[in-house]
């Protein structure tokens, strides 16, 4: 197999199996990202999140709309929302964090809300981590 087909199949592998590969609840009807392209003010771990872990939360959860903004102004803190029809459930803040902590962290709430009923998951909940 040629080398490029061996890429394009890891960054596949990648998307179907990776990190964040997990549905989430019924109830949510919007996934928020927002961050700035420039890597100042604790951006970087954000910007890297969207490109090596957010494709997989996205291939499983089809039915969600992604809302991905990446032109906030820079003084801003990068944040990672969801959302259902009553409003914002969980918000979590991504400034000056890596992008595999953002995903660890991420992956636990995710685990946790989608083991307990759509109805009680994020039940307000604002992450401070």
């Amino acid at each position: 197999m040629p080398k490029s087909f061996t890429k394009i199949k890891a960054v596949l592998d990648n998307v179907r199996a990776g990190q964040l590969a997990i549905p989430l609840p019924k109830n949510v009807v919007e996934v928020r990202v927002q961050y700035s392209l420039n890597n100042k003010n604790g951006h970087m771990g954000a910007r890297k999140f969207v490109k090596e872990y957010l494709p997989s939360l996205k291939y499983h959860n089809e039915h969600i709309k992604f809302n991905i903004e990446h032109k906030l102004p820079n003084e801003k803190a990068p944040t990672f929302s969801i959302h259902t029809s009553e409003g914002p459930l969980f918000s979590y803040g991504m400034k000056l964090k890596h992008s595999e902590t953002i995903s660890n962290d991420l992956k636990a709430e995710l685990l946790k809300a989608s083991q307990s009923k759509p109805e009680e998951a994020f039940e307000g909940k604002e992450a401070t981590f």
